[in-house]
């Protein structure tokens, strides 16, 4: 079976389209075509005991100033984003977006849908910040 270059690209775009728009028990039913906004982010870092104490101290900071949600702790490298699939247009989430958490130089991709990926990702996020404690205790 020979497949044409088009009928192919179609079929990823539709497996990314449903991969990405399907709305997901985290953000509510908000329609066919929701994107993921700070408010998802915020939610699930505040559902966690730790980080929400560490986001009320403010030593995790959630924005969207670099054109997409991301919450960083703060003086380090440690940060997780809900990141645009194509890095080169930074603002605009509808094409597709991945979960990214960055520790330092090394990042981390969490895939598939907001609803498992951000969790998966904000307990990758909070073991990383355990991590960085505990170095830093130890250098005390």
């Amino acid at each position: 079976m020979v497949l044409n270059k088009n009928n192919n690209r179609k079929n990823v775009m539709r497996k990314i389209k449903t991969k990405i728009y399907i709305p997901t028990t985290l953000t509510g039913n908000m329609g066919r075509h929701y994107i993921p906004v700070l408010e998802d982010l915020r939610k699930t870092i505040y559902s966690d005991r730790i980080l929400s104490r560490l986001a009320d101290s403010g030593n995790i900071v959630i924005h969207s100033s670099v054109g997409y949600p991301v919450a960083k702790y703060k003086n380090t490298g440690i940060s997780i984003g809900i990141e645009p699939l194509n890095p080169m247009i930074r603002q605009d989430l509808t094409l597709g977006y991945i979960v990214v958490i960055r520790n330092g130089k090394a990042s981390q991709e969490v895939n598939g849908l907001l609803n498992r990926s951000l969790p998966k990702a904000i307990s990758t996020f909070k073991d990383h910040i355990n991590e960085y404690e505990a170095a830093k205790s130890k250098m005390l």
